[in-house]
Formats: C-alpha cells, sequence, structure tokens
C-alpha cells in the first residue's frame, strides 16, 4: 500500500468551496491575484520544474523543492493533471482560492502547529493530451497553462510516516510519542474553534520538524479537503483514506459541520493509537502479551510497514478494541497513563459516532495534562470573498516582471476577456495600464487603439493610472529574501531550461524586450521595472549566445543601478558588475572579467566580509577567471581560501560549497594533478549522492566529471561506464536535446574517439550537432563548439575534406560571432591548420598557425600554457623540410 503526502501525490485543492462572489465561471486568474494582493500573501518568481530535486516516487505526481538550509526547503503545492484534464479551470481556482483564504485566515496563519503557506508561485506549463487549447493568440498561450503553486515550508525529516520510521522517530519514548500527538491536537483545536474541518488527518498531512532544543514539532498541512462553516447548509465531502477514515463514510456521502467534526476527531484518534504505538506495528519492538489477534502480516521494514498492519488488524480488531488491547499489553505505563488513555480513545475511537465527542479540546483534556488545549470560542470563520474588481496591477507589477513571462500573458488575456464584457469595469483600466507600458508584450498597434476605445467608454485616465503606478506596494519580500541569502537561489534564476523544453525562448525574448522598450518609454529610462527586466533579458540572451545585446543591456543596468546606488556598493549594483563579468568572460575577454570581479571582491571584502555570499559567489568566479588564464597560483590560493569559508558559511552539502569544489577539482585536473582532482570529484560526486539523491541533475554533472577524470587517469573502463551511466540519467531526466545531455554526449564521443571507435564518435558528434542546431540555432557557440569537435572527429577518420569544410565554415561564423581572439576561434583556427597540414598543404597550415600564435599572445600573453604549446608545434613546423609531411599525434589537434 502506498502512502503518499499530499505533496506527493498533488490532488486537487479543495473540495468545498467557499462562496464566491458571482456566477460559477467568474473564479478567474484575476480574481487569486486580488486574493493574494488582500491577504499580502507573496508572489514569488519560483517554478515548479519537473527537473528540480523532488520529494518521494511517482512521476508528474511529485513536487519540487527549493532548499532553504539544511533543515528545511520549500515544497510546491500544484493542481494535479488528472485534475487539470478533469474540471473546469473556473473550478480548479476557485478551490485554489478557498485554500489560500483557509491558510491565509488569522486564526490560522503563523499557528506553530499549522504548515504556513510562504508564497505562491508558478505551474507553467504545454496544455495536457486530452485538453483543447485555444486557437487563437500567441503561440506561448494557444499551448501553454499558467496555475498558481502554493509554496510551503519542508523538512528534511518529512511527514510523520517517514519520521516515525526514522532513527530520530524510533528513539522517541512514551512521553515525547504524546507530546507530539498533542501537538497535532492543538492545531485541530484551533481549527475546529473557528469552524473549519480539516477532513485528512493522517501521518502523511503532518510535517515534523526540528526546535533548536532538539525537540520535534509537528506541523497539520494540506487542508485539499478542508471545509468551511459559513453559516449555510452546505454538505461536506470527505475522502476515504485508509486506514485513517471513521467507519460512518460508508453510510453517508456528505456530512453537516457537527458529523464532519466527529470524523475529523475519529482520524486523529487513528493517528495517535498508530504513532504512539508504532513501534509495535513495525514490529520493530515486541509486544509483550500480544494476543493471537495482533498478528503483522508486514515484517519487512518498510516504512509503510506499520502503517499497513494497522490496515489489516482494522479490518479484523475495531479499532476501540484494538487500542484496549495494547494500552493492556504495553509494559511500562503507570496506572494513570492508562486509565488516560483509554479515557481518550473511548472518546475518539468508538464506532458509534453519536458516542464519540463533538469537542476536540474535550478529548484532548484526558491526554493534556497541562491544559494547554485551545478552548477559546471563536465567532467562527469570517473572511472577505475576493473580487476580481479589487485587483491592482500596480501592487505586484514587480514581482510578477520577475516570473516567467507567460504568466503576464495570461494575466492579459484575462483582463481582456473580462474587459470585452464589462467595458466600465475597473479591471478595463488595469488592461489599459498593461497596454499601455507593454505589460506581457501587448500594444500593438490595433491594441493602442482597442486602448483608447475602452478608456474612452469607460472614462478611465490612462496618465492617472501611470502615476499611480508608479507608487507600487509590494507585497512583503521576507522569505524570497531568505532563500536568497541562503545561496540556494538566484535572484536572477534563468528560466532558459524550460523556455528551451517548451520551444518558446524566442518569443519569451521578444516579449521581454518589448516590455523593456515600453516600461522604458513610458515610466523613464531608468524605472525600477525596466533594470528589472533588463537584467532578466541580458541573461537570456547571454545564454543564448546573443553576447553583444547581453553586453550591452548588462552595461546599462549597472550604470542604472549606480545613478541609484551613489556609493556604489549595494548588493544589486555589484551583483549586475558580476553579470556584465560574466558576459565578459563568455567573450573570452578574461582580463576584463578579471578586473570587474576585482573591483567587486575588493568592495565586498570591505563592505559584507569574506564570510558573505555575495563575496564568495566572487571568489569562485575569479577562481575560475584566473584559471582559464592559466594563472595556477593565483586560482589556487584564491580557491583554497573559499574552501576553507564555504563549508563553514553554508555546510559541506549545500550546492554553493559543492559548486565551488567542482571548481578546484576542475583547475587540479587543467593542471594534471589527478590525484588531487579525482580525490576532491569523488568526494563531490558522494556527498551529492547522499544530500541530493542519484537522479538530482548537480549529481549526473558531477558523476560525468568524475568520469572525464577517470579516463584522462587511464581508469578507462570504468570512466567509460560513469559516463554512459551520466548520459542514460540525462537523457531519462533531462531529455535528450538538454544541453547537459549534449554536453555528456559530447565527452563520451570523445572517448570513443580516443579508443579508436571513430564510427561511434561520429554517430554520436552528428547527432550533438542536428540537436544543437535545432535547439540553439546555427550559429550559437555550442552549435559552433559541435562543428569543430565533428570536424576533429572526421580527421581522426582520415575524412579531410570534410572535416577542412567544416573547420572553414566554423571558423568563419567564428570570426563574425565570437570575435578572432575568442578562445574558441583560436582553438578552431589551430585545428584547421593541423588539417592543411595532414593535407600537406604545409604553407596554408604554417601561415594560420603564426597567426593563431600572434592572436594568441595578444590575448593571453607570451607564457599562457596554450601559446608555449602552439610555439612548440610552429617551430617543429618549420624546422621540418618542405613537402615532408611529419607524423602528428591527433593529440596535438583539439576538441572544444
Amino acid at each position: 500500500m502506498a502512502n503518499l503526502s499530499t505533496f506527493e501525490n498533488p490532488r486537487l485543492f479543495s473540495s468545498n468551496l467557499l462562496q464566491i462572489p458571482g456566477s460559477p465561471t467568474s473564479c478567474s486568474l484575476i480574481t487569486f491575484l486580488s486574493a493574494v494582493q488582500d491577504l499580502k500573501i507573496e508572489i514569488l518568481p519560483l517554478q515548479w520544474q519537473s527537473t528540480r530535486r523532488l520529494v518521494g516516487k511517482g512521476g508528474t505526481s511529485q513536487i519540487s523543492q527549493a532548499v532553504v538550509n539544511p533543515e528545511t526547503s520549500i515544497a510546491f503545492k500544484r493542481v494535479s493533471e488528472e485534475d487539470r484534464l478533469r474540471l473546469d479551470d473556473e473550478e480548479i481556482l476557485g478551490r485554489i482560492v478557498s485554500e489560500v483564504l483557509v491558510l491565509a485566515h488569522e486564526a490560522i496563519r503563523g499557528r506553530l502547529n499549522i504548515l504556513e503557506l510562504q508564497g505562491v508561485g508558478w505551474d507553467v506549463s504545454p496544455f495536457l493530451r486530452g485538453k483543447n487549447p485555444e486557437p487563437e493568440s500567441t503561440v506561448s498561450l494557444s499551448n501553454t497553462e499558467v496555475w498558481p503553486v502554493l509554496l510551503f515550508e519542508m523538512s528534511r525529516y518529512g511527514d510523520l510516516g517517514r519520521f516515525a520510521a526514522s532513527p530520530a522517530g524510533r528513539s522517541l519514548d512514551h512521553a515525547a510519542r504524546l507530546n507530539v500527538c498533542l501537538q497535532v491536537g492543538w492545531a485541530l483545536a484551533t481549527m475546529h474553534s473557528n469552524k473549519v474541518i480539516h477532513g485528512d488527518i493522517k501521518p502523511q498531512n503532518i510535517i515534523m520538524f526540528r526546535r533548536e532544543n532538539g525537540s520535534f514539532t509537528p506541523k497539520v498541512a494540506d487542508f485539499g479537503y478542508s471545509s468551511v462553516d459559513q453559516g449555510l447548509e452546505v454538505p461536506i465531502c470527505l475522502p476515504e483514506s485508509p486506514p485513517w477514515y471513521a467507519p460512518e463514510l460508508h453510510e453517508y456521502p456528505n456530512f453537516t459541520l457537527l458529523q464532519a467534526s466527529r470524523a475529523d476527531i475519529f482520524s486523529y484518534g487513528m493517528l495517535c493509537l498508530w504513532f504512539i504505538f508504532e513501534r509495535y506495528f513495525s514490529g520493530d519492538k515486541p509486544l509483550a502479551q500480544a494476543s493471537a489477534a495482533f498478528v503483522l502480516k508486514y515484517t519487512d521494514g518498510d516504512e509503510n510497514s506499520s502503517i499497513n498492519n494497522l490496515a489489516e488488524l482494522r479490518r479484523q480488531i475495531a479499532p476501540l478494541d484494538l487500542a484496549e488491547h495494547l494500552i493492556t499489553a504495553t509494559e511500562g505505563l503507570d496506572e494513570p497513563v492508562r486509565l488516560t488513555l483509554q479515557q481518550f480513545f473511548h472518546r475518539a475511537l468508538s464506532s458509534n459516532p453519536s458516542e464519540r465527542s463533538i469537542d476536540i479540546s474535550e478529548v484532548m483534556s484526558h491526554l493534556d495534562e497541562d491544559n494547554e488545549t485551545a478552548r477559546d470560542e471563536a465567532a467562527g470563520f469570517q473572511y472577505n470573498p475576493p473580487l476580481a474588481d479589487d485587483f491592482h496591477l500596480s501592487q505586484s507589477l514587480h514581482s510578477l516582471y520577475s516570473c516567467d513571462y507567460r504568466v503576464r500573458l495570461h494575466i492579459v488575456k484575462c483582463l481582456e476577456e473580462i474587459a470585452s464584457f464589462d467595458p466600465p469595469d475597473h479591471l478595463a483600466s488595469q488592461l489599459g495600464l498593461c497596454w499601455a507600458i507593454g505589460f506581457g508584450g501587448s500594444a500593438t498597434a490595433e491594441e493602442q487603439d482597442k486602448m483608447e476605445e475602452i478608456a474612452e467608454i469607460s472614462g478611465f485616465d490612462i496618465q492617472k493610472v501611470l502615476n499611480e503606478a508608479s507608487i507600487f506596494i509590494e507585497n512583503a519580500g521576507e522569505l524570497f529574501a531568505t532563500l536568497i541569502d541562503s545561496g540556494y537561489i538566484s535572484d536572477m534564476e534563468s528560466l532558459d531550461d524550460l523556455y528551451r523544453e517548451h520551444n518558446v525562448l524566442q518569443d519569451a525574448i521578444n516579449v521581454i524586450r518589448h516590455e523593456f522598450e515600453g516600461s522604458c518609454r513610458v515610466l523613464g529610462q531608468e524605472n525600477a521595472y525596466a533594470i528589472t527586466l533588463a537584467q532578466h533579458l541580458s541573461l537570456m540572451l547571454h545564454n543564448d549566445g546573443k553576447w553583444e545585446e547581453a553586453e550591452k543591456l548588462a552595461k546599462y543596468v549597472v550604470e542604472a543601478m549606480e545613478k541609484k546606488d551613489h556609493h556604489h556598493h549595494h548588493r544589486g549594483t555589484l551583483q549586475s558588475k558580476l553579470q556584465l563579468a560574466s558576459i565578459n568572460w563568455s567573450q573570452g575577454r578574461w582580463e576584463d572579467a578579471e578586473a570587474i570581479e576585482q573591483a567587486v571582491l575588493d568592495t565586498c571584502f570591505s563592505q559584507y566580509g569574506k564570510d558573505d555570499n555575495l563575496t564568495l559567489s566572487c571568489m569562485a568566479s575569479l577562481t575560475a577567471t584566473y584559471s582559464d588564464q592559466g594563472n595556477w597560483e593565483k586560482a589556487e590560493r584564491m580557491g583554497n581560501e573559499a574552501m576553507d569559508i564555504f563549508p563553514r558559511r553554508f555546510g559541506p552539502e549545500h550546492p554553493n560549497t559543492l559548486s565551488h569544489m567542482s571548481v578546484m577539482a576542475e583547475l587540479y585536473y587543467r593542471q594534471a594533478k589527478f590525484d588531487e582532482a579525482i580525490n576532491l570529484q569523488e568526494s563531490i560526486m558522494e556527498t551529492s549522492r547522499k544530500a541530493l539523491g542519484d537522479d538530482h541533475t548537480d549529481t549526473i554533472a558531477s558523476l560525468s566529471s568524475l568520469a572525464k577524470m577517470y579516463w584522462k587517469y587511464e581508469i578507462r573502463e570504468e570512466g567509460a561506464m560513469l559516463q554512459m551511466d551520466a548520459v542514460d540519467a540525462a537523457t531519462r531526466l533531462l531529455g535528450a536535446k538538454h544541453p547537459d545531455t549534449l554536453t555528456m554526449m559530447g565527452s563520451l564521443a570523445n572517448m570513443y574517439e580516443e579508443t579508436g571507435e571513430h564510427e561511434e564518435a561520429e554517430k554520436l558528434q552528428r547527432e550533438i550537432l542536428s540537436a544543437r542546431q535545432q535547439t540553439m540555432g546555427a550559429e550559437h557557440p555550442k552549435t559552433l563548439q559541435a562543428m569543430t569537435n565533428l570536424a576533429f572527429t572526421l580527421g581522426g577518420q582520415d575524412k579531410f575534406e570534410e572535416s577542412r569544410e567544416i573547420e572553414i565554415s566554423a571558423l568563419e561564423i567564428m570570426e563574425r560571432v565570437l570575435g578572432p581572439n575568442h578562445p574558441d576561434t583560436l582553438t578552431t583556427m589551430s585545428n584547421l591548420a593541423f588539417t592543411w597540414r595532414y593535407q600537406e598543404e604545409n604553407e596554408k597550415a604554417v601561415a594560420l598557425m603564426k597567426e593563431c600564435l600572434r592572436r594568441q599572445e595578444q590575448r593571453l600573453g607570451p607564457d599562457h600554457p596554450d601559446v608555449l604549446e602552439t610555439m612548440e608545434n610552429l617551430e617543429e613546423w618549420q624546422s621540418s623540410e618542405v613537402g615532408d609531411v611529419m607524423e602528428i599525434d591527433d593529440s596535438e589537434a583539439e576538441d572544444i
């Protein structure tokens, strides 16, 4: 029997809707945003992606995590694919809004034992098969669904089911187990006193956290089946979650509030019965006086065995009788404790609901000697139903500009639909604001005419709306700030991979460019929104190989932020400079990158100290820059200094720590210090497996790096096997055309090449080139690298004609796109010289290698290892007799 938590098996949010004014179809994304704004819930630029770290088992039903620290992470609760296919969009959104209203209610929000809603993010994905997309609108919209996701704190201890089977759970004594049960009861008492029914109490919906003093705190999660008394006779539907559900669920299709309260109490009693005696149910501890009826069917030690055994026993023994038997048979219980437990279970687990208590506080009084149970009689659940008309774009403009661009497209579409039915509505002015500033890439000539028409009909003043928008009031951003400070996510998270996967990258660039231009035109060249859009656009263009435009935008961001930051040491200013340095590095302008990084590092040292996240990020970048320049001594000194700080600042399993360790392993590898490189990379591999799991992308990347090092160190068989494992895992997890998969395939092709398996190598290199051309375009730097690598492989098979043609074509594009002195350009130039040499075109070969040497000296200086190697090759060629083709080892030419 599988026992998945709500996060591992997401389903519809709330089964009993709060009454939202208007027609049944009135709940839209705008209604949801209105509720979020009113309740001051953070709108975060965090997006569910199936390739993030996953919790639990089960394909697309899993949820993603963004780690906050070694103890906690952020979990994404999303609408399941089954419900997206089965239900209308309006109904789904209505249920999401209902759950948000419950979670954000003042009586629920902030309670110690109730899992708090931390914010909302997004799930943007292609239309599911079986659901008809709309024929109109842009490609991005017509094939895309946009759903809100709810973000919660998740503990590394997981839910109560997993915790109970863990060493930490098994170590709890009777008093500690009772305390956990009491805390769950306190949460339930708070809910019931506010006339909120949970509806699905079970271990999978209790998340365990550890306090600083070492004790454990349970938090009730998943209000997906919650019901609220709104003063209306609305029937309540409850789920059958075996073995936790009340027996009367078989008798009634629907329940009143009173009946549902009793059902909740029964589920709570079953939870307590299981957890207090879990060691007996699991078989971990034998029951001293077990009767013939207490036979455990599941004894395999699985984490679900105790729950499965409880379910099996419930089929044979009434829960109350089972509780009596366990209380009697358990050794070491004082008589007062036995009596207390008997009274508690009698009030909670009676098969006859009329004999069960209707008051959770009264039930808990038998356990709660300190009488801490909440007994306040609340007036009931008071809420203000959200209205779409309450939505104000200006309140969330900055947050929305940081999200997936398709969220903004969807907002504009929703506003257009509403405004077309009711032009004088307040939302028409919000649509006008979208069109005026180009929000969502709108404001075509046709839309401008439409905007003026709506403005005339509704009588709203566009300039007045713009003036109001300039004073934006963002929702609190504490959680996002915490996530950034933790170092687990960046405030400049790129969605490139997701856009490529959905085949909308170019559309995204076009829309965001339009938004940037519109924001500058209407709100001024250096407004906060324009800067945010420029940052994201620069990052996307950089990753897409459009470095010239990316650099131009990055310089704009730096200059704009420096004008606002007179001392030039604000974090945002420094981060924008590091982005500019990264673009310079990609263009092979390592000295420029080094100068910027060094200046930023000096500022970070003086303003924030060595242990600061930004300081360490800069040190890691500078280490890589020194390494690329061949300045090994500086690279090692800087890298080792950072290596001492990273584990202390973040912990040994933190992604930042592992990332810098990877930089150092690569540095050792480049210097042929293979023992140091392999030892460090093996440590990275083991830590990544332990912390993230075998199927995490970082683990797969570290596996590929280790394979490369084994291969170079002549551990050939194991290196090849590891590389094949990495390619298989990346293909399964990311897809065959993902950039990371293709990079790993390239490493495997090089291994085939070196062992003389030329046909296999050529086959892989052609696959890589074709995929790069399809996904990135003919002139992307990665595509050009793939061309050079294929040419190298062809040369190894004496296919010099095709190899030469590819290299000539690649070199022409590289000189134009990357620049004449870019490292990849010079590598391809050197390779072409070798090809001429093989074809006995010595004059051409020497002339080209001389030009290559001149450019290398100009870019790298006379003492760089690449320069020295080129000089050696050229001297050898020039000393040979004219027309004498020397035997040249294949390894002298390079792949990229």
